[in-house]
């Protein structure tokens, strides 16, 4: 794949596969390395988030309080990329 934004001169190589980092184990990873599990929160993943003329981020992880279940406490952005195809 290529990609050439106004910058560019050419196109750069680039391959981006989302898809292929979609499993239970680094989901449950990346929530645990930056929400640690504790009786006050709990986290939820939301796909596909529009952040409107930039385009969308993968993922957002929110942090919400258990007393307050609509109080996002934190939240992290989740763009995966990939450096080759298999």
């Amino acid at each position: 794949m290529g990609y050439k934004a106004q910058f560019l001169k050419a196109f750069a190589p680039i391959v981006i596969c989302p898809h292929r980092f979609n499993t239970g184990s680094v989901f449950s990873d990346i929530a645990n390395h930056y929400f640690p599990p504790n009786a006050d929160s709990f986290p939820r993943w939301a796909p596909e988030v529009s952040i409107g003329p930039g385009g969308s981020i993968d993922y957002v992880l929110a942090k919400f309080n258990r007393a307050n279940p609509t109080l996002i406490e934190n939240f992290v952005c989740i763009e995966f990329q990939a450096s080759s195809a298999t």
